[in-house]
């Protein structure tokens, strides 16, 4: 019977793809100014370094925000939660736009950061509440789509329209954004309450419920080993001599990303632990092969593939698992694998530039093989509570 509701109950898509298009614009306004560097510096007087800055300012202020913001706004109505944040969204985005000094750019950066800090975890668990539980992972993967489709179609697009139109008006197009998203959930969005004082896990708390150290080490662990190869794509492809080049590399794996986020929701509601297995199974399947046979091309452009297909539906896959053993403390839990996530891509991209400067772009999929290894152990051995075995 299970099964049978699964497949008749109806996706409410207008709410979803709300979500899906705030987590589209959340990411694309983090990365942005990593593909106008040139561009930013020049006009507000900063070197590049500065202007890359700002891309860390915002995720180191998303990662050190989100636990305490969550915690700060739990008892607030979701909806009028997540209207403010799309409002502050806007204005930082606005400020960024109109900015002609470093300083005040920087500032409106760590705002947008502390915003999306709690806009994360607030769509995440949003997806969930708008559908059964029997259907929860396939709502956030619907609902968190927007990342995956803004790291494969986004940025390149966004980067193609700062060519046309300069990277202050894009800013604006994204505050613009931000202004539509805010009429979109007022109208298609249905509100929920928030957190009453008595139905509030303490934070302490959620760290010691059966399976999620768990679900936080797989976290950490596998985004810090894809983002220690993902960050430095460009300089591994060159070394790789890979036929098309990063920009080909980029595009099979956004394409994989997709496809793998798709499997992902099909998936996860009823094979949560054999998806998750899977996942980090082909991410390291993917990097043994592209660690010794890679400078064969179509080998090389499969196994770049293959890879995305693994990244893709990954963080659904973590944030579904945290969901179901955090049962009251969603937004807490979501919080936490948020600054976790934020962690591993910052650590990845410290790694990966520690990897390359101490030995060679070739041990960057060598070390992605490694940490995966730890990924895999720790997910088969959660098989009690963190990616609980199918009761048959």
């Amino acid at each position: 019977m299970k099964q049978t509701s699964l497949v008749k109950e109806k996706l409410p898509l207008g709410s979803l793809l709300a979500l899906s298009t705030i987590s589209f614009s959340v990411l694309v306004t983090e990365l942005l100014p990593a593909g106008v560097l040139p561009e930013m510096s020049a006009d507000l007087g900063a070197s590049e370094a500065q202007i890359g800055s700002l891309v860390s300012a915002y995720a180191i202020a998303s990662a050190v925000a989100a636990i305490p913001g969550v915690s700060l706004t739990r008892g607030m109505g979701r909806k009028t939660l997540l209207l403010s944040l799309l409002v502050g969204f806007a204005v930082a985005n606005g400020i960024t736009a109109i900015s002609s000094n470093y300083s005040l750019t920087i500032v409106a950066r760590i705002l947008a950061g502390i915003f999306a800090s709690v806009l994360w975890p607030l769509v995440a668990s949003y997806a969930t509440r708008l559908v059964s539980p029997q259907n929860a992972g396939r709502a956030m993967a619907t609902a968190l789509t927007g990342s995956t489709i803004a790291l494969s179609i986004g940025l390149p697009l966004a980067s193609a329209i700062v060519g046309m139109v300069g990277w202050r008006a894009t800013f604006g197009i994204l505050t613009l954004l931000s202004l539509i998203l805010f009429v979109w959930v007022s109208l298609k969005v249905p509100p929920f309450p928030g957190e009453s004082a008595q139905d509030r896990v303490p934070l302490s708390q959620v760290f010691k419920i059966p399976g999620m150290p768990t679900i936080l080490i797989v976290t950490f662990a596998t985004l810090l080993a894809h983002y220690i190869l993902y960050t430095y794509i460009a300089p591994f492809t060159k070394a790789l001599h890979f036929e098309g080049g990063t920009s080909l590399a980029l595009l099979l794996f956004g394409i994989g990303t997709l496809v793998g986020i798709a499997l992902t929701g099909k998936l996860i509601d009823n094979h949560l632990r054999r998806t998750a297995l899977g996942t980090v199974l082909l991410t390291a399947i993917s990097m043994l092969v592209i660690g010794t046979v890679g400078n064969l091309a179509i080998i090389a452009h499969l196994s770049v593939f293959l890879w995305g297909v693994s990244f893709g539906g990954a963080p659904t896959l973590f944030q579904t698992a945290a969901n179901k053993v955090a049962d009251k403390a969603i937004d807490v839990a979501t919080s936490i694998i948020v600054t976790v996530y934020n962690l591993g891509i910052f650590g990845g991209s410290l790694a990966g530039g520690f990897i390359i400067s101490a030995s060679n772009a070739y041990a960057l999929p060598w070390t992605v093989f490694v940490l995966i290894l730890v990924s895999l152990i720790f997910v088969w051995n959660g098989y009690r509570h963190a990616f609980p075995r199918t009761k048959s």
